[in-house]
């Protein structure tokens, strides 16, 4: 089995599933990494495809490949003034 995302909230200190999951055998380990969605975002999907090029673009940007604020802004100025 691979890897599988699965939405869940907590309730009385358990995690209790917000849908139904076609979860591994009884006594199977797993390895989780939680994250606390703000209540606003709770209920967004975005398709598999959007989040590839959304990790891409954060992996790109964290590794100082972007285009600076600074350098969009003297663009448009540059722009504006032609």
């Amino acid at each position: 089995m691979g890897t599988m995302k699965v939405k869940v909230r907590v309730v009385g200190n358990t995690l209790v599933l917000d849908e139904d999951a076609q979860l591994p055998p009884e006594g199977v380990r797993l390895e989780a990494e939680l994250k606390v969605v703000p209540e606003a975002a709770a209920d967004f999907e975005m398709d598999e495809e959007t989040e590839e090029d959304l990790v891409q673009a954060l992996k790109e940007a964290d590794a100082g490949d972007f285009v600076s604020e600074e350098e969009v802004l003297a663009d448009f100025e540059a722009r504006r003034r032609k």
